[in-house]
């Protein structure tokens, strides 16, 4: 006799913008491993334009991952003058992420971890990096871990 597993809907908006002077970034959304959605993200930060990806997922009860990746930034993305002084760069910002129509806020800044991808394409360090960056420079992997049902991890969280 097997068991069935509570399972949720769980409603998310990801909002993006970027920094860039000759390409666009290229960006991954994928939730736990599942690839959600691919592109560039066009709307540039300065300009007050916002790339905003929304989508549903029915999820079993227990442990998820929610991520954002930057990839292909080639090194022509980023010159540098003589001395490597940076002289323009491409960024994938992330701005905002919410579950269930609540805005992360604290939770983003401090729950979120940003994965350097190794020199493997998908292959990620396993340490995050020290800092939570929000602004993707490098190829990498942003991750938010978060539970289902999602109201009693914003409370265990607050």
């Amino acid at each position: 006799m097997s068991e069935e597993l509570d399972s949720e809907l769980v409603e998310f908006k990801v909002i993006l913008d970027s920094v860039w002077h000759n390409e666009p970034p290229k960006y991954q959304v994928l939730l736990d491993g599942e690839l959600i959605e691919f592109g560039e993200v066009v709307e540039k930060e300065e300009s007050g334009d916002e790339k905003v990806i929304t989508f549903s997922k029915d999820l079993i009860e227990g442990d998820h991952v929610l991520q954002i990746r930057l990839v292909d930034k080639q090194n022509r993305h980023t010159p540098v003058d003589e001395n490597g002084n940076i002289l323009a760069d491409q960024l994938l910002n992330i701005k905002q992420i919410e579950i269930d129509e609540i805005e992360l806020d604290y939770l983003f800044y401090q729950l979120g971890k940003y994965h350097k991808q190794t020199a493997t394409e998908f292959v990620y360090e396993e340490e995050p990096l020290p800092e939570s960056y929000k602004n993707l420079g490098w190829n990498g992997e942003w991750r938010l871990n978060f539970t289902v049902p999602t109201y009693i991890w914003f409370l265990e969280n607050l």
